[in-house]
């Protein structure tokens, strides 16, 4: 009993941590897509740029997030198994 209670805790923080690494990646392969151009041109110093992505993607995963999970769960991923 012990030792599935420790596999477990293993296999929830091996699964948070893979999220956040692919999140991670993900938010820095786009960011440059979302306001690259911006700063690019000089409308916008990095800085700022970066506070602007930071802030939105924050809110689109908030406000968002949600839909995105409905869709993968009902609509693309099959979750009964034959």
């Amino acid at each position: 009993m012990e030792d599935s209670a420790i596999d477990l805790g293993f296999s929830i923080l091996f699964l948070l941590f893979s999220g956040a690494y692919v999140g991670w990646n993900i938010g820095a392969n786009d960011t440059a897509n979302c306001i690259g151009t911006t700063v690019g041109c000089g409308l916008l110093n990095f800085r700022r740029g970066v506070v602007l992505v930071g802030i939105f993607a924050f809110m689109g995963s908030v406000f968002g997030g949600h839909r995105v999970m409905h869709t993968l769960g009902t609509g693309i991923v099959k979750t009964d198994l034959p």
